[in-house]
Order: C-alpha cells, then sequence, then structure tokens
C-alpha cells in the first residue's frame, strides 16, 4: 500500500487550466499537496501560457519551473513525493526518454493517466498493428479513462479503470442546477490560428488570422439574426486577446457553457466529449483554408463519425442549408461516450472515490 501524501506532476506543457484538468490536479488538491514541475525550459518547449488564478482549487498547488535535469532531481528530493505523474512522454523523443529513465532510478511510483484521443476504426486497428514493434514503456501504475485506452504504448501490472477528465467535469456539473437563461449557442474555441503547439511544431503557411476570424464572426452574426440564439465562446486557455467583436468569451466554464446551450460549434476540439455527454446539438465547422490544411482530416472524421459533414463558412449562409448539417443526438453519442469517455470497468464514482479506493486496498 502506498501512502500519498504528495504527488508530483512532472508537465512537457506550461502549466493552464488544459494540463491541470488532464491530470486531475483539482481533484487530487482537495486531498494531497500537489506540485507542478514544469520542464518546458528543459525541453526548449516553454510558451507564455498565464494561468487562471481565479480558480480556487489552485491555492494548494506548487508550481516550480525546471532549469535543468539536475534541478529536477534536486527538487524531487527536497519534496520527497510518495507518487509522481510523468505528463511528458506523450511527446516521445530522445529528451523526454532521458528524463523518464534518471526519474525511474529514484524509486518513486509512477502513474501514467493515459488521454484518449478520437480514432477512426481503420486507424485505431493500424496502430494496434504497429503496438507489436514498439517496446512499452512501463510505469508502476496505469490510469485507463476509456474503452480506446488499450491503444497506448505503456505497460503495467496494476491497471486503474476510470474516465476522461472531461467526463469528470461532467458529474461535477450535473449536480448543479440547470440556470434558466436566455437561449443561445457555443462555439469551443481552440486557438486555432495562435495554438501554442504551432510554435512548439514550427508550423509554417498557416492560415491566416484575419480571414478565420472574419468567417467565423460572419457566421455567428448570421446564426444570431437568423436563429434568434446569441453565441457564447468557450475561450482556449492559451488565448489572451479577444478576437470575436461582438460575441463574449468565457474561460475555464466550457462543461456549464456547453449544458445551457441549445447548440455546439466546434472543428475538432477535443472538448467536442461535453456536448456528446450533456446530448446536445453539434455543427462542425470548417472554411477553405482549413480544409488544406492537416487538421481538416480530424474534423471530417469526427464529423463522419456521426454520419454527417463539417459546414463550410466560405459557401454562401443559408438558414436551409445550415439545418442540414446539425448533428443530433442518437446511438453513437453512446458508442462515442464508451469509446472515448468512460471505461467500461470504470466505477459509476468521481475520480477521488476510485483513487483513493484503489490505494487504500493495497
Amino acid at each position: 500500500m502506498i501512502s500519498i501524501k504528495k504527488v508530483i506532476i512532472i508537465s512537457w506543457k506550461s502549466i493552464n487550466q488544459n494540463v491541470i484538468h488532464k491530470n486531475f490536479a483539482n481533484s487530487l488538491l482537495k486531498k494531497y499537496k500537489v506540485y507542478f514541475l514544469d520542464i518546458t525550459s528543459v525541453l526548449d518547449f516553454e510558451t507564455k501560457l498565464p494561468i487562471k488564478k481565479k480558480n480556487k482549487l489552485l491555492k494548494n498547488l506548487k508550481i516550480i519551473k525546471i532549469k535543468n535535469k539536475n534541478h529536477l532531481k534536486h527538487e524531487i528530493n527536497q519534496i520527497k513525493p510518495n507518487l509522481i505523474i510523468p505528463y511528458f512522454m506523450e511527446n516521445y523523443s530522445l529528451k523526454t526518454k532521458k528524463i523518464f529513465n534518471k526519474i525511474k532510478q529514484l524509486n518513486i511510483p509512477l502513474l501514467k493517466i493515459i488521454d484518449v484521443a478520437f480514432m477512426e476504426f481503420f486507424d485505431y486497428y493500424f496502430l494496434r498493428f504497429k503496438q507489436f514493434f514498439f517496446k512499452k514503456i512501463k510505469f508502476d501504475y496505469l490510469i485507463h479513462t476509456a474503452q480506446r485506452s488499450g491503444l497506448n504504448y505503456y505497460s503495467s501490472r496494476k491497471n486503474i479503470y476510470l474516465h476522461h477528465h472531461d467526463f469528470e467535469n461532467y458529474l461535477e456539473e450535473i449536480k448543479k442546477k440547470k440556470k434558466r437563461k436566455k437561449k443561445y449557442a457555443v462555439f469551443l474555441d481552440e486557438n486555432f490560428v495562435y495554438h501554442p503547439d504551432l510554435i512548439i511544431n514550427k508550423r509554417k503557411n498557416w492560415i491566416k488570422p484575419k480571414n478565420y476570424f472574419e468567417s467565423l464572426n460572419n457566421f455567428f452574426n448570421f446564426f444570431k439574426k437568423n436563429f434568434g440564439l446569441d453565441v457564447k465562446i468557450a475561450a482556449h486557455p492559451s488565448v489572451n486577446k479577444v478576437h470575436f467583436k461582438k460575441f463574449k468569451s468565457y474561460y475555464d466554464s466550457t462543461a456549464q457553457l456547453v449544458k445551457n446551450a441549445e447548440i455546439v460549434f466546434l472543428h475538432q476540439s477535443t472538448s467536442l466529449s461535453y456536448p456528446i455527454l450533456f446530448r446536445k446539438k453539434i455543427i462542425f465547422l470548417t472554411s477553405n483554408e482549413i480544409n488544406q490544411t492537416y487538421l481538416s482530416k480530424s474534423i471530417y472524421k469526427r464529423a463522419k463519425f456521426f454520419n454527417g459533414l463539417p459546414l463550410n463558412l466560405d459557401k454562401k449562409l443559408d438558414k436551409k442549408i445550415i439545418k442540414k448539417y446539425v448533428i443530433s443526438n442518437s446511438l453513437k453519442y453512446d458508442e462515442y461516450k464508451n469509446l472515448f469517455l468512460k471505461h467500461p470497468k470504470s466505477l459509476k464514482n468521481n475520480f477521488m472515490y476510485i483513487f483513493t479506493k484503489y490505494f487504500n486496498k493495497k
């Protein structure tokens, strides 16, 4: 049995609300001391993403910027954690491999939370085939968050079956009363043109910001005028500038916004999980420029999963045509939830209940 008092999360991304949610840090903070060790400088991935400090759950969260590998080892030895969550092997490289091996030598239990991504049937089985030729990275514990989390490059004798971090937020949100306010639509922003990953991955000849925001603003205005619904923006945490002229942006409240919305617009945001869980209507959006990027396939594949197509914002907007692109609640919503949001072996409880129940048994 591990007696957990201190948990370290080692992150390859600058600490923001997404990183916190993906590692269930807001849940862990309720019972343990949680330390984030930011290794972006060590990996040369540093980006300026200001954390939203309004979240009261973050008051006990300690964030330490790591300068080099020796500094990392020093901080771990100083903190003396009972458990380490390495959140960097997703970005597998010689650098991350060396850091991982260095941490393993400290003989502190390592836990991996497998963040499941959307994947089509063919892609899934192709990658399953590739797994046979890849030496798996060994952890002491693995948290499986959905049925498709079996597709991974990690192994452990000790497996914990849970749910996706968005499902955790969903469980929290359904406890609250639904607010009866003016009806609206919501757009799941993903910082499509200024995302930090574009800098990290050195993407060039990307979508022109002026064209992108002009198309979206035109669509939102048309939709508001013809369907009588205002549009609210569920802002991506990396956004620090207003780009939507007449439409208000909201931070760190995506689950709540979707819960109370009539319909949801998106490209290929991972927050697709919320309209699925809350059974909302969906319209996938694309444009001529987006269709020239590698992310175009991702948008079309998601729409195809629900037997639909994305709406091209550069084509003439028409009320009747827009209605044809609306995806509604169906059995495909249940299929998506089982594959990507909740493991079949998971209990119908929140993260901390399952987490503490598991470790208390050991």
